[in-house]
């Protein structure tokens, strides 16, 4: 899937010269479901593990939030559900596995809320198109790194629409949690505005991480 669609951005940059189009910026509030796919990369073979799943996620820049509902399937067939908000505003993480307790820890010091606007050290791949004809949809893709782990960083590649700034794809190649990985999400039901965005409640009885406990 990650090669498939690196030849279509490629596909896309070969196919036109059009100038660098200004960068822009998301919708403040938004909700969306992602299928997932990707690859655990492992010096030994038999430690790699395909990514295969969907995330339910929302969005609120005014409250600096980020809520997210994940369903992955695991290496014996079962599905692991987890559940995470993340309160950049109290620099706190919610988390819930399957039916465990809720629990809540502290943010690492490098962990910002995404940027709700392509950043300034984005650099322009190119435009390409998803389908044909009146059934196609125009594409901007920019690439940029942004950090997911002390003194890591990984490369993000953003692909959206031309017309309103709307993401379709997202590739990540680096390392999530200290594991190296190449994934790649693609937006569906996408919805603008605050009236899906019930995850981003805070939750109740949540119980400090063992890590987090004096």
């Amino acid at each position: 899937m990650w090669a498939a669609w690196v030849g279509l951005i490629l596909t896309g940059v070969a196919g036109s010269l059009a100038a660098e189009p200004t960068r822009c910026c998301l919708d403040k509030q938004y909700s969306a479901r992602l299928g997932v796919v990707g690859e655990v990369l492992a010096d030994d073979p038999s430690n790699a593990a395909f990514i295969d799943g969907t995330i339910n996620i929302g969005l609120d820049y005014y409250t600096d939030r980020y809520g997210m509902i994940s369903h992955f399937t695991q290496p014996d067939g079962s599905v692991k559900t987890t559940y995470e908000l993340r309160d950049y505003a109290t620099r706190r993480i919610y988390t819930r596995v399957n039916n465990d307790t809720c629990t809540y820890k502290d943010m690492e010091s490098f962990d910002v809320m995404r940027p709700p606007c392509i950043p300034e050290s984005a650099t322009y791949i190119g435009p390409s198109t998803l389908g044909y004809g009146h059934q196609s949809m125009n594409l901007h893709t920019w690439s940029f790194p942004y950090q997911t782990g002390v003194n890591k960083t990984s490369q993000f590649f953003l692909s959206v629409t031309a017309d309103h700034c709307v993401p379709v794809v997202e590739t990540i190649v680096g390392e999530i949690g200290g594991v190296p990985l190449e994934e790649s999400l693609f937006f569906v039901d996408y919805h603008p505005g605050n009236d899906r965005l019930h995850n981003l409640d805070i939750p109740q009885n949540c119980q400090p991480a063992p890590s987090s406990r004096k």
